[in-house]
C-alpha cells in the first residue's frame, strides 16, 4: 500500500527491512524484489534483485523524498509481538495491516502533516484576498449608494470609526 500527500510530492509506503539494510516493495511468489536502497529511494532496475521472503527482518515506513520512519521488527513467534517496541509477528514477509494501517501510517503522515498543512494555505490566502476585494467594493457601494460609516461598520461588525479608518482613504482612490 502506498500513501500520498495532499500535493502528491511525498509517497509513503512500507519497505520490507533485510539485514543489509535493503528495502524490498513487492512480492513473486515467496521472494521479495528489492528495489529500493537502504534510504528508501528507487533503484534502477539494472539493481533490482529478488531475495527469499524468509530473509526479512522487518518493516520501515519511508517516503519518495527519502525519510525513513523507525524500524519494527518481524517476531517469527506470536507471543513476541510488542508493539510497544516496535514488534510484530508475521509468518511470511507481510507487515500485519494493524501496523501498516496503524502506527506506521502515523507516523509517516505526521511526516508529511506539514506539507499537507501548507497545500491549503495559498488556496486560503487567494480566497481571503478575493473576500477583501469583494468587501472593499462593497463598502464602496454602499458609500456611493448613501451609507454611513456607522452603518457600515455595525454591518461589518466594527465601530463607526473604525470603518472609517479602514476604507475612508479608498473613496478618493476609487472616484
Amino acid at each position: 500500500m502506498a500513501w500520498s500527500s495532499e500535493d502528491g510530492a511525498h509517497e509513503g509506503h512500507v519497505g520490507m527491512l533485510f539485514p543489509d539494510g535493503a528495502l524490498g516493495s513487492g512480492w513473486q511468489g515467496r521472494t521479495v524484489l528489492v528495489d529500493l536502497d537502504p534510504d528508501g529511494r528507487q533503484l534502477e532496475v539494472e539493481g533490482w534483485e529478488y531475495r527469499p521472503e524468509a530473509d526479512v527482518i522487518g518493516w520501515i515506513p519511508a517516503c519518495s523524498c527519502g525519510w525513513r520512519g523507525h524500524a519494527w521488527t518481524r517476531s517469527p513467534e506470536p507471543w513476541d509481538t510488542d508493539l510497544d517496541h516496535r514488534i510484530a509477528y508475521s509468518r511470511d514477509s507481510h507487515i500485519p495491516e494493524t501496523v501498516e494501517d496503524g502506527p506506521i501510517y502515523d507516523e509517516w503522515h505526521r511526516h508529511v502533516a506539514p506539507v499537507d498543512a501548507l497545500t491549503g494555505l495559498g488556496a486560503l490566502a487567494a480566497a481571503h484576498a478575493e473576500a477583501g476585494r469583494r468587501l472593499n467594493e462593497a463598502v464602496a457601494t454602499a458609500r456611493a449608494g448613501g451609507a454611513s460609516w456607522a452603518q457600515i461598520g455595525a454591518a461589518v461588525g466594527i465601530t463607526r470609526q473604525s470603518a472609517h479608518e479602514r476604507w475612508a482613504h479608498r473613496e478618493t482612490h476609487t472616484a
